[in-house]
């Protein structure tokens, strides 16, 4: 249960900070200035910067009113300042109603598929009665538990699509309870699973329960250590595009650093390079395990009549093909000088039994013979996977240039 890793105190947020979960689209365009962005504050001297800013607000506004607005094109970096008395408000509605279903189409949710968290959702973040300066959250709302589908979308609206960003660290130090959830904790992720439950938990928040076998999110009203919540049952969801955006917000220097390394517990110190009670020139004793190891080690002649008992279950015709290349290998033991053996470090019975695979398996491609799988079995047992692999592909064009021919 996800219960214990959100944070187990009651957040105090005050009513000046921007990303408060009742923040809606109509508020965010209000909080343009430079106390909640990070983008300069627009305070142009000339008359000819004043004129592109008012031209820049002008056919914003005139676009929502139009409905061509780019629902993309709306954030702070293309006008700061909105004049949003001047937008109509069945138009705001629709940049609403066009923002929501953006998102629910990012989460994999239709519209059609929870009508009701639609409508919900879309009349919460337009609806001017939930203005930011009346709803400071001061208990009753832990951190420990998932904000409702409405709190997630109000927040990508501003973050996303309007592209609000806290100006200073003042903002991370008094708010890092949401910093930890939609941070580190990726809160932002289970944005799906919330509008799913929606016609359930309503405005309440709520907990995550894993079962990888859960078809279907399940909401549950129970008693969790004393205190009644909901409990959605289900599987970890898709990741939505919203996860990285988030991130980049909350936890600005993870994004810019990558992942950092993971740091020591007090009680856990890093081991030395090389251990105090190391001696180097100390001897190695031998026991009866390694002579033992050392009987069962394969020998040339071992390894010989183990090709001689796979190369009776050939056919007639490989079969000679295989006595031939045992008599070969018999022949032609690899012969190692002892100092290439002290450097390289092969046993004086060293042979390259690859070679003689190898070349068995070429003479059956030569002679249209397709390759035994007696033959197959050696190579497997005594090749590496990137000498299979070239012989395999030996095989595969030989037989390209017989359809070719053919």
């Amino acid at each position: 249960m996800f219960v214990a890793d959100y944070v187990r105190t009651k957040p105090q947020f005050q009513p000046s900070q921007l990303f408060l979960p009742f923040l809606t689209i109509s508020e965010a365009w209000k909080f343009g200035d430079n106390t909640l962005s990070d983008l300069p504050s627009h305070q142009p001297k000339m008359s000819t910067m004043s004129l592109k800013i008012e031209s820049d607000a002008e056919a914003l506004v005139q676009s929502i009113n139009d409905g061509t607005v780019d629902i993309h094109g709306i954030g702070i970096d293309v006008c700061e300042d909105v004049p949003v008395r001047d937008i109509a408000t069945t138009s705001m509605f629709q940049l609403c109603e066009a923002i929501a279903t953006d998102i629910f189409h990012a989460a994999g949710i239709h519209k059609h598929d929870a009508p009701e968290s639609s409508n919900s959702v879309t009349t919460r973040v337009h609806n001017h009665a939930h203005r930011v300066e009346s709803h400071e959250i001061t208990g009753g709302y832990r951190e420990d538990y998932l904000h409702p589908s409405h709190v997630m979308i109000s927040m990508i609206a501003a973050i996303a699509y309007r592209k609000l960003r806290p100006h200073t660290r003042e903002f991370f130090r008094k708010n890092e309870d949401l910093v930890k959830v939609f941070g580190e904790l990726n809160g932002i992720q289970w944005l799906p699973i919330a509008i799913q439950v929606w016609a359930k938990v309503k405005s309440s928040p709520f907990a995550i329960e894993l079962d990888q076998n859960c078809q279907k999110p399940v909401a549950k009203f129970q008693k969790v250590n004393g205190k009644s919540l909901w409990i959605v049952t289900t599987k970890m969801p898709d990741v939505n595009k919203y996860e990285e955006v988030f991130r980049g917000v909350f936890c600005p220097e993870v994004s810019a650093a990558g992942p950092a390394d993971p740091k020591l517990e007090p009680s856990e110190a890093p081991l030395p390079s090389i251990e105090p009670n190391y001696t180097p020139k100390a001897l190695i004793t031998l026991t009866d395990d390694d002579d033992e190891m050392e009987g069962n080690a394969m020998t040339l002649r071992d390894y010989t009549r183990h090709m001689k008992i796979l190369g009776k279950r050939l056919a007639t015709p490989d079969r000679a093909v295989a006595r031939r290349a045992r008599r070969e290998i018999l022949k032609k033991p690899g012969e190692v000088q002892e100092q290439q053996v002290e450097e390289i470090g092969p046993p004086k019975e060293y042979f390259d039994s690859y070679t003689h695979l190898k070349d068995v398996w070429k003479t059956c491609l030569q002679n249209g013979v397709s390759i035994p799988n007696s033959l197959r079995i050696l190579v497997d047992h005594h090749c590496t996977p990137s000498q299979v692999f070239h012989l395999t592909e030996l095989e595969k064009e030989h037989q390209m240039e017989m359809e070719v021919d053919g």
